[in-house]
């Protein structure tokens, strides 16, 4: 299946902490990312290949693997400043960029927010920034395929993904039979919008597992997230488990996702959350 694309795709960087939700603007995204942070809550990264959104966020600072990641899109990044291994990888990587901090347009802040969880941006005003610019922009699928999607061979009616950390993290999910979906939980609570109300849903799921360590000598505890290389993965949708192998040869290639029992990497039409998880990541699942 064709993914259309628009001429200024991007991903925004959003924030997970408790004071920051509920976020908006999600649901819209055609890919959504969550990978470790600092402190053991994660970040979320939504990715906007043509998806609407009227309010997305809140907005905060990037770190140099959401910044990778962006980049296998083709994508422009919104954010609000980054720690020092993120504005490296955007310099190495030529990142298009929309910074609140750097005065570019297309933010707003909610006064009825307390900051730093009070910015956002729509997709409307993203891309009319970008255009005011003159952004150049090729956008692609990366390494996710959407098409005809041949079931697993067992069950996965729901996954509890328990990040390890401190704050004892767990997203989850519930499949809904009826609309093939996974209704997305954090902690124990349904992820809902902050706009619409309703709940966030998957068509899919990927569980990626990477390894995770702090940056030597980085004072505010920031973590290496290695992308590049390869590990195992795990695939959910349409109430089955894949097992997959996931590779990346460099940071300018797109991560690649292989079925381990040889049918094609093919995900069925819809939004697909990817869940960026440690090694040593509990990840719960029931039939």
């Amino acid at each position: 299946m064709q993914v259309p694309i628009s001429p200024y795709p991007f991903a925004v960087m959003v924030d997970n902490i408790a004071e920051a939700r509920p976020q908006s603007g999600l649901g819209a995204a055609d890919v959504v990312y969550e990978a470790p942070a600092e402190g053991g809550i994660p970040r979320l990264m939504p990715v906007f290949l043509s998806g609407n959104a009227g309010r997305i966020g809140p907005i905060r600072s990037a770190r140099h693997y959401f910044v990778e990641l962006a980049a296998e899109f083709g994508a422009a990044l919104v954010h609000i400043g980054a720690s020092p291994q993120g504005f490296q990888m955007m310099e190495q990587l030529g990142t298009v960029r929309v910074d609140e901090a750097r005065g570019d347009g297309g933010f707003t802040r909610d006064p009825r927010l307390l900051a730093p969880h009070n910015a956002f941006a729509s997709s409307d005003a993203v891309r009319a920034e970008l255009q005011k610019r003159g952004a150049k922009l090729e956008g692609t699928t990366a390494g996710l395929r959407w098409g005809a999607f041949q079931p697993g061979s067992a069950p996965a009616t729901s996954i509890a993904i328990r990040y390890p950390g401190g704050e004892r993290y767990v997203a989850s999910y519930q499949y809904e039979a009826e609309a093939k979906r996974y209704l997305r939980s954090m902690d124990g609570r349904p992820h809902v919008d902050g706009v619409t109300g309703e709940r966030y849903a998957a068509r899919s799921v990927i569980v990626q597992y990477v390894p995770v360590a702090l940056i030597p000598g980085d004072d505010a505890g920031r973590l290496e997230v290695s992308l590049v290389g390869t590990g195992d993965a795990m695939l959910f949708a349409e109430g089955t488990q894949v097992p997959l192998t996931w590779s990346k040869d460099s940071l300018t290639e797109a991560t690649r996702f292989r079925r381990d029992d040889g049918n094609a990497f093919v995900l069925p039409e819809g939004q697909t959350w990817v869940q960026i998880v440690p090694l040593e990541t509990v990840v719960e699942i029931g039939g």
